[in-house]
């Protein structure tokens, strides 16, 4: 049953959460943020699973001035007599002053309202010196190029970006070392308004968003950039990419390596990991490296996904958030393959336990390791155990060998259906922030 620890995982002594911890998170203020907020079309009554996504943020210098600014794709809305998803303008807020930030979505010609949008990643895929944006969602994606004046440009039809499908996540990343760009997008189900089941939760017999088994899962999807423009090249990767994918990271599994390799956590399937042959063609080989399932041989939700050494080997580790029933994942690298580690390294006492999304790892303690960040929310409306609005997750790497939880304190005081987070250096002091998105609500910092 869902929010009940599975007889499959053992208990073990964890260390217990920590009263007290060098970790100290102050929220900061900006009245700027009370003006964003992430809609999702819940007021249909559909029950869509689309509602139940979310929106991410994104952490760029678009002008150029030195400071970290703030990116928030902000979801839209569903016309249920129309059938129509309807999109809503992203926020982009200017870094003023330490505690200060300034709404210039309409001034940076960012206020488009034709996409229901999940997420961002920022780079500067043309080489002017200037980040630029992939904003993804339902509607495709659009891509705004940044003018080097404040400004952007839409050059979604002109980059031939205007036919890409429903994307949950996209990723930035030189697939075939030729010094540009590449996309690579996640799907997710096939969701539509014809084919929207009607599912009954587990709590009071009503009518709930169904999960993600109902639904045939979707193709991923692939553009090599060449020549000024975006190609459709699926035939890169040669094994199945389908697996309603949630997350994606590309990175280099050695410093040799000529290619980068790219994992994809997918929603109750088997995670994917793509590795590069010597002629540039990626081969789904998750199995193999142990990054398909978890410690047990089973596919979990699998949100989110962040990059860390756990362990202080300058080895990348992968650290994957999932359900309230199953444990975080940490895949501890070995060299040539990963090694399920959650256990041992204390990721088997949550407490309580929580549906995790957003994560990032950053030092927050300034002790030479990787501190572990996890917003958390849930995805039914009237969950079986536990509450959808749920606190954040912060774990504190004690000696690079255990995870412990430190818990709440004032910065976690309001609990939020939590889906995005980054790290970023807001006010420039060379101490790292946090920053969350979540539903229905304004973000975090």
């Amino acid at each position: 049953m869902l929010g009940c620890r599975s007889e499959k995982y053992p208990v073990l002594v964890v260390p217990p959460p920590s009263p007290t911890s060098r970790i100290q998170l102050t929220p900061i203020d900006l009245p700027a943020l009370r003006g964003v907020r992430c809609d999702t079309g819940r007021e249909a009554a559909l029950y869509a699973i689309l509602e139940i996504i979310g929106a991410g943020v994104g952490c760029i210098d678009f002008d150029e001035d030195g400071r970290c600014d703030l990116f928030f794709p902000c979801g839209g809305g569903i016309d249920a007599d129309q059938s129509t998803v309807l999109g809503k303008s992203c926020n982009l807020l200017r870094n003023l002053a330490p505690n200060e930030a300034g709404d210039v979505t309409a001034a940076a010609r960012l206020a488009a309202e034709d996409l229901y949008a999940h997420g961002v990643a920022a780079a500067d895929f043309n080489g002017d010196g200037y980040s630029d944006l992939i904003v993804y969602g339902f509607h495709g994606l659009r891509l705004y190029v940044n003018m080097g004046d404040g400004t952007f440009t839409d050059a979604t039809q002109a980059a031939g970006l205007a036919n890409i499908p429903w994307s949950t996540s996209v990723a930035w990343f030189d697939a075939d070392s030729d010094g540009q760009l590449d996309l690579y997008g996640t799907g997710y189900v096939n969701w539509s308004f014809e084919n929207n089941p009607e599912c009954i939760g587990w709590w009071g017999g009503r009518r709930d968003v169904c999960p993600p088994m109902k639904f045939d899962a979707l193709p991923d999807w692939f553009c090599r950039f060449s020549e000024g423009s975006f190609q459709r090249s699926d035939h890169v990767f040669t094994s199945p990419n389908t697996g309603r994918g949630l997350g994606i990271l590309a990175f280099r599994l050695s410093e040799n390596d000529r290619y980068p390799s790219l994992y994809v956590t997918n929603d109750m399937t088997a995670n994917h990991f793509f590795v590069a042959d010597e002629s540039g063609k990626y081969e789904e080989q998750a199995v193999l490296y142990g990054l398909a399932v978890d410690g047990v041989g089973v596919p979990n939700a699998s949100m989110g996904v962040a990059l860390l050494d756990s362990n202080g080997d300058s080895l990348s580790d992968l650290f994957v958030t999932n359900f309230d029933h199953e444990y975080m994942a940490l895949y501890n690298s070995q060299g040539l393959n990963f090694s399920y580690d959650s256990l041992k390294f204390g990721l088997s006492g949550e407490f309580p336990p929580v549906v995790g999304f957003g994560v990032v790892a950053t030092d927050l303690d300034c002790d030479g390791d990787e501190d572990v960040f996890v917003v958390n929310g849930g995805v039914e409306y009237e969950p079986a155990a536990f509450e959808m609005e749920q606190e954040p997750v912060l774990l504190e790497n004690i000696g690079s060998r255990r995870f412990r939880r430190v818990l709440p304190h004032e910065a976690f005081r309001n609990k939020e259906v939590g889906r995005g987070c980054a790290v970023l250096d807001w006010n420039n002091d060379g101490y790292p922030e946090l920053v969350s998105s979540n539903l229905w609500h304004s973000p975090l910092l």
